[in-house]
């Protein structure tokens, strides 16, 4: 199944004399024409899951032990709405430290993911304590209405990344499944209409210690993108060579017979290139942002933002 040319966008333009286009638009610090506010609060720490509202007007913040919900609405100010405490036990802390881990660096509960689940409430997920929990969060009362424990579908490290996608109810993950964070998966759960969740085959390597950045859904084609960075195994160097990476499923697939049942029939990947002519890659991926065409335009027109790095 071949990959859209709408990928194609993720390649580094150049020009001819290999020198970097000038950005769009640009501001100055402290530029009058585009402010830039700060926003603080005393125990905030380590906020690494952003959500912004539909209508642009709140930012859910997931953080250390917490999820915020943030008035972005003035140009002026931040403020902050409401707070939910989501923070391990005594007991499940302990736990934590029980099996080697950090008090302090690995045993709290530090958010993965935010994602709108339906129009009145939030998905989230956390370590919690090297024992990850997700939750469900009503966005009116800004409470936590459910709270689940999210084995394999949210990692066990706060060291980790995974990527997610809410669509139409059902839940696709791309996460390290496991203790270790050395079982890399991508998933369906949560499936509709009485088809089967459907997971990675695992008798063969499909991926190479990835480490997942990001995740896009197509609805017009029905197609979820995951974008990741992998050691890339077609190339034999004396270290790893990583490479840059988006694989593909079909939203629908149901998985195939015999031994393919429950597993993706229609998973595929594809190399990303950043690169200058004649100069080693930017191969590792550090983030893709999305943009989509606007309301009724067509889906082909949606950009793909990639940020890279080097190992070198």
């Amino acid at each position: 199944m071949a990959l859209p040319a709408l990928l194609l966008l993720l390649h580094l333009l150049l020009s001819s004399e290999g020198s970097l286009s000038p950005p769009r638009i640009s501001f100055t610090l402290n530029s009058t024409e585009r402010p830039l506010l700060h926003f603080g609060h005393g125990d905030l720490h380590n906020a690494t899951a952003l959500l912004l509202s539909r209508d642009s007007s709140t930012l859910y913040v997931g953080a250390q032990n917490a999820i915020l919900s943030l008035d972005v609405n003035q140009s002026d100010v931040i403020r902050l709405n409401k707070k939910v405490q989501w923070s391990p036990s005594d007991k499940e802390t302990a736990d934590c430290t029980g099996k080697g881990k950090d008090l302090r660096n690995e045993c709290p509960n530090f958010i993965h993911v935010l994602q709108p689940l339906n129009s009145t409430h939030l998905y989230t997920c956390g370590s919690y304590a090297y024992s990850p929990q997700e939750a469900y969060i009503d966005t009116q009362s800004f409470s936590v209405v459910k709270k689940v424990s999210a084995k394999g579908r949210c990692p066990f490290s706060p060291f980790e990344r995974s990527a997610v996608v809410i669509a139409d109810g059902e839940l696709f993950t791309a996460t390290k499944t496991d203790f270790r964070g050395i079982k890399p998966q991508i998933l369906r759960y949560f499936s509709k209409d009485g088809r089967p969740d459907v997971s990675l085959e695992t008798s063969i390597r499909l991926l190479e210690e990835p480490t997942f950045v990001s995740s896009s859904l197509d609805p017009a084609e029905g197609k979820l993108y995951f974008f990741f960075s992998e050691v890339g195994k077609e190339f034999s160097y004396v270290d790893d060579l990583k490479t840059a990476r988006v694989a593909q499923v079909c939203k629908d697939d149901v998985g195939g017979v015999r031994t393919l049942q429950k597993k993706w029939t229609s998973f595929t990947k594809a190399t990303l290139l950043c690169q200058f002519e004649k100069q080693l890659p930017f191969n590792i991926l550090q983030d893709v942002f999305t943009l989509p065409p606007p309301e009724g335009g067509d889906t082909a027109d949606t950009l793909f933002y990639g940020v890279f790095t080097t190992q070198w």
